[in-house]
C-alpha cells in the first residue's frame, strides 16, 4: 500500500519536496542540471576509475530505451550530498518528454526496459553507497521520478529488492529481469565490479536506507504488474 506521509514517520514533507525538485531536475541534463543540483545542495556524480558509465556534467546518463533506432530517450542522473553526519545519494529518472517515451509507456515491460538501459547508473550509486557505509558513514539512498520515471523507479526497486536468484515477472518465456538479467549480472557490470561481488550482501546492507518517492506515475498492482 502507498505510504501516507502524515502517518508514516519514515517519510517527511520536506524530503518529499526535495524529491519532487530532484525528479523535476531530471528533465534537464549536462551543465544546466549541474547548476540546478548545486543550487539544491547536491553534487553530481562523476565517472570513477574503471566505470563503464559515461556521466555528463550533471551526473546523468542517456540511453536508447526503445527498439526504434538509437535515439537516446532515456535519462537519469545520480548525485550526493552531506547532510549532518549522513551521506545522501539520489538517482532520479526523467519522465515522458517526447514521442519515443510513449513507446515505453504503452509497450509490454516498457518501464522495465526504460530502467534497464539506465541500470548502470543505479549500480554505480549502490556501489558508492555500500563503500561509504562500509567505511563507517551513515547513508541514505533516494530513488525518485515523475511519470515514466516513476515507473522506472518501481522497476529499479523490484530489481534491487527481489531475490536475484528468482525471476521478477511470473510469465512464460524470456522476460526482462529474469535470472541472468538482474542487478550486477551483465557482462559490463561483472567487468566493472568483479564476478565475485556479492550484490545480495550489498543490497542487504543498504535495504533499510532506501527510500523512494514517485510523482504522477502508474502504481504497480496485481492487475498491472505484468506490463510494468
Amino acid at each position: 500500500m502507498p505510504s501516507n506521509i502524515s502517518t508514516n514517520t519514515n517519510f517527511t514533507y520536506a524530503e518529499a519536496a526535495m524529491a519532487a525538485a530532484l525528479s523535476n531536475a531530471a528533465y534537464q541534463s549536462g551543465s544546466q542540471l549541474a547548476t540546478t543540483l548545486n543550487t539544491l545542495g547536491w553534487t553530481p556524480f562523476s565517472a570513477p576509475s574503471g566505470s563503464y558509465v559515461n556521466f555528463d556534467a550533471g551526473g546523468g546518463i542517456s540511453a536508447a530505451a526503445t527498439i526504434f533506432g538509437s535515439a537516446r530517450n532515456a535519462y537519469a542522473f545520480a548525485a550526493s550530498r552531506e547532510l549532518g553526519d549522513t551521506t545522501q545519494f539520489v538517482v532520479s529518472f526523467s519522465g515522458t518528454d517526447g514521442g519515443l517515451d510513449w513507446m515505453n509507456n504503452l509497450g509490454d515491460h516498457g518501464f522495465t526496459d526504460y530502467y534497464k538501459v539506465l541500470r548502470p547508473l543505479v549500480e554505480e550509486m549502490l556501489w558508492n553507497a555500500a563503500q561509504a557505509k562500509a567505511a563507517g558513514k551513515n547513508v541514505e539512498l533516494l530513488f525518485t521520478g515523475h511519470s515514466l520515471g516513476g515507473g522506472a523507479v518501481q522497476a529499479a526497486l523490484l530489481d534491487i529488492l527481489i531475490d536475484r536468484t528468482a525471476n521478477v515477472w511470473d510469465e512464460l518465456g524470456a522476460q526482462p529481469l529474469d535470472v541472468g538479467d538482474r542487478l550486477g549480472q551483465s557482462a559490463a557490470a561483472i567487468n566493472r565490479f568483479g564476478a565475485n561481488t556479492d550484490w545480495a550482501a550489498i543490497v542487504a546492507s543498504l535495504q533499510s536506507d532506501i527510500k523512494a518517492y514517485t510523482f504522477g506515475s502508474p502504481s504497480i498492482s496485481e492487475n498491472s504488474i505484468t506490463r510494468v
